[in-house]
């Protein structure tokens, strides 16, 4: 609750898909990532740096 209470879901959501492709070294950029949830890659940045801490 507290790493994501207040933020953009759909910012979690293009933060979870990059961290997983990351984690299986799948080639996802973080710009493709964020355009599949409909976010901008600054959003999906500060979600995935806040989610990775």
């Amino acid at each position: 609750e507290g790493l994501v209470a207040g933020r953009n879901p759909a910012g979690v959501a293009a933060a979870c898909l990059y961290t997983a492709a990351d984690e299986r070294d799948h080639p996802l950029t973080q710009e493709r990532a964020a355009d599949a949830a409909d976010v901008t890659p600054v959003t999906l940045r500060s979600t995935y740096k806040d989610l990775r801490d």
